[in-house]
């Protein structure tokens, strides 16, 4: 399985619309920039067509060491969570009965 690269996606838009991958590089960090500034401060940020990316916290819980015995607790933690649009959804084929 390959996976799509920053690197990739700032040659093939370069190739696209013909601007500089320095320009492109400059677009994108600042589009990632605004991304996690919405996110420190817990705002969700929406992008029609594409999807949401919101904060989800996860609160304090206990646990237990199976080997010790011991009990411990995770911190609370907020994470970055992505939904993506229905229109990106990629219908399953059915398979056919024979």
């Amino acid at each position: 399985m390959n996976n799509v690269t920053k690197k990739d996606i700032i040659k093939n838009l370069s190739h696209k619309t013909g601007m500089t991958q320095s320009d492109i590089l400059k677009i994108l960090n600042g589009f990632m920039d605004e991304i996690k500034k919405s996110f420190i401060k817990g705002l969700r940020v929406e992008l029609r067509g594409f999807g949401v990316f919101y904060p989800y916290n996860y609160k304090k819980r206990l646990f237990k060491i199976p080997n010790s015995n011991k009990k411990s607790t995770t911190e609370d933690r907020m994470i970055l969570r992505f939904k993506t649009s229905k229109s990106l959804f990629i219908p399953k084929l059915k398979s056919k009965e024979k």
